[in-house]
C-alpha cells in the first residue's frame, strides 16, 4: 500500500510537470507569432520609407522624412493594424533627437526617426525597434 501511494504521488507529480511544460510550449508559439506581427509593422515602415525616398524629392530630407512617413502610413503616429491571423501590431514613431536622454538619440546627425512596432497575439507581446 505504501509503494502504491509513492508511485501514485510520483505519477501525479510527473503529470503536473508535463502539463506545465505543454502550456509553456503553447505560449512560446504565441510569442513567435507576436514577434512576426511586430516584424510586419517594421517592414511596413521600411517599405513606406523607401517609397518616399524613391518618389518624393521634397521628403527625402532627413528633417522632413518623419512627417511624410506618418502621412504615408495613414496619418496617425500610433498606427494599429489587425492581421489575418488575429495578431496585430502597433507602430509608434518619433523623430531623432540630439539629447542623450532621449529614447531616440541621434549621435551624429544622420538619423531621421525611430520606429517601434509591438506585435500582440493571444496575450503574448513582442517589440522591435529600429532607428533610421
Amino acid at each position: 500500500m505504501v509503494v502504491m501511494t509513492i508511485l501514485l504521488g510520483i505519477g501525479f507529480g510527473m503529470s503536473a510537470i508535463f502539463f506545465d511544460q505543454v502550456s509553456s510550449l503553447r505560449g512560446l508559439g504565441d510569442s513567435v507569432t507576436a514577434f512576426y506581427a511586430a516584424e510586419a509593422g517594421i517592414e511596413q515602415v521600411l517599405i513606406s520609407d523607401q517609397q518616399i525616398i524613391n518618389e518624393e524629392i521634397s521628403c527625402s530630407d532627413l528633417a522632413a522624412r518623419l512627417p511624410c512617413l506618418i502621412e504615408a502610413l495613414g496619418g496617425d503616429q500610433g498606427l494599429t493594424k489587425d492581421l489575418k491571423n488575429t495578431a496585430s501590431y502597433e507602430l509608434n514613431m518619433e523623430s531623432a533627437e540630439k539629447n542623450k536622454n532621449s529614447s531616440c538619440y541621434d549621435q551624429g546627425g544622420r538619423r531621421a526617426y525611430c520606429a517601434k512596432s509591438t506585435g500582440t497575439f493571444e496575450g503574448s507581446s513582442r517589440s522591435i525597434r529600429i532607428t533610421r
